[in-house]
């Protein structure tokens, strides 16, 4: 909105009232004071902010989800918006995954980002890359280092009743794959007793 006064000879004098909540043609946005950090600054929108008017033609701003520039509520911002690398739609971290911030990535001065995500092998959450995760980074238990079911060993997920979601591997050695793994006495291809190696994989008597 625009103020004017009248001068000498009736001449008017008219200037613009940033931070009134009434956006005119020279401002970029007008949310009603003059506040930093809130989107809208001297009546001009903030880096990472997109304002726009309601009906009383006050401006309204909100961080912009995949700019690669992490704001206020956002966890993350990867440069997209899109849901299962790390960082979803909300510009929240995603369950399994670990997203530093990188200030010096940032084409923004004073703003972090873009956020690199990468899966944290040994959280107990398997992503999709992942076959196993059993909360560990050891080998020899079923789930290696790395992530990967080990030979003669089968991993299936435990799932929270509360919230649905799976969670930690749980890994059992496979009796009866020909492979003798580490709790195993012998390993002879099948999972039948009365051979020598029982259906446990254990030398039987005699």
């Amino acid at each position: 909105m625009r103020t004017c006064v009248t001068l000498q000879f009736g001449l008017t004098h008219c200037v613009q009232v940033c931070g009134d909540g009434v956006r005119t043609i020279d401002e970029e946005c007008d949310d009603g004071n003059n506040a930093t950090g809130d989107g809208c600054t001297s009546c001009v929108e903030e880096i990472g902010w997109e304002c726009q008017e309601d009906v009383l033609i006050k401006s309204w701003c909100s961080v912009t989800c995949g700019d690669g520039i992490i704001l206020v509520n956002e966890t993350c911002d990867d440069g997209n918006a899109v849901s299962g690398d790390g960082c979803d739609h909300f510009c929240q971290v995603e369950r399994g995954f670990h997203c530093p911030l990188h200030p010096g990535n940032s084409t923004v001065p004073q703003h972090p980002g873009p956020s690199l995500c990468s899966e944290q092998c040994g959280d107990g959450v398997r992503t999709v890359s992942e076959q196993c995760d059993d909360g560990g980074n050891e080998d020899h238990d079923g789930c290696s280092h790395n992530c990967t079911v080990e030979f003669g060993w089968t991993c299936q997920e435990l799932v929270d009743p509360t919230t649905g979601l799976s969670g930690q591997s749980v890994c059992i050695e496979v009796c009866g794959n020909g492979l003798i793994s580490l709790n195993e006495e012998c390993d002879d291809g099948n999972s039948g007793s009365g051979d020598g190696c029982s259906s446990e994989c254990t030398v039987e008597l005699g």
